[in-house]
């Protein structure tokens, strides 16, 4: 084989690298939360600290900019190695936090929010402080509330919205 590049050679390209930003706590600006605060009472009490940061950069020709939020112990001599990292799901929630913050907490290992789905981290946190977070920016789609109809846990019009979809498509016998 000769040295020139094979027709099936992987093609390499060069990841831009994103810049991070810590966001302090100020008052009357505060990380938001949205609908699973589980145990985070407790933080005081293990010597765990919230720190929240804005990611930003480039991916795929289009500029971005979303929220980390971490929750790690306070004496960073204190902390395990060990992160468990979860994205923001559509509605908002953390769903991993609810099931594993106490063991976090208890082992000094840390957990980090990536609010990666523009649904839930445009629709949800920036509108919710817009000052705070006036620099997340993702590119345009339909933000959760939006299309909140079409997500189980809304109930009301989405059932509605089923039950209708179902009578169309099926016929119950007796």
């Amino acid at each position: 084989m000769n040295n020139k590049e094979s027709p099936n050679s992987p093609k390499t390209f060069a990841i831009p690298e994103p810049t991070v930003t810590f966001v302090p706590e100020t008052d009357p600006s505060h990380p938001i939360i949205l609908l699973e605060p589980y145990h985070i009472d407790l933080l005081p009490e293990y010597d765990f600290i919230s720190q929240e940061y804005l990611i930003s950069g480039t991916a795929q020709g289009h500029s971005y900019c979303t929220r980390l939020l971490l929750r790690r112990p306070a004496d960073p001599a204190q902390f395990s190695g060990f992160v468990v990292a979860e994205p923001s799901h559509l509605w908002g929630g953390t769903s991993i936090w609810r099931h594993v913050n106490r063991w976090v907490i208890r082992n000094d290992h840390a957990w980090l929010e990536v609010d990666s789905q523009a649904p839930s981290a445009i629709g949800k946190i920036k509108n919710i402080d817009p000052n705070r977070y006036a620099a997340m920016d993702f590119t345009p789609v339909p933000t959760s509330d939006e299309f909140s109809i079409f997500l189980s846990r809304t109930g009301g019009r989405k059932n509605l919205c089923l039950k209708r979809n179902y009578s169309k498509h099926t016929t119950l016998s007796k």
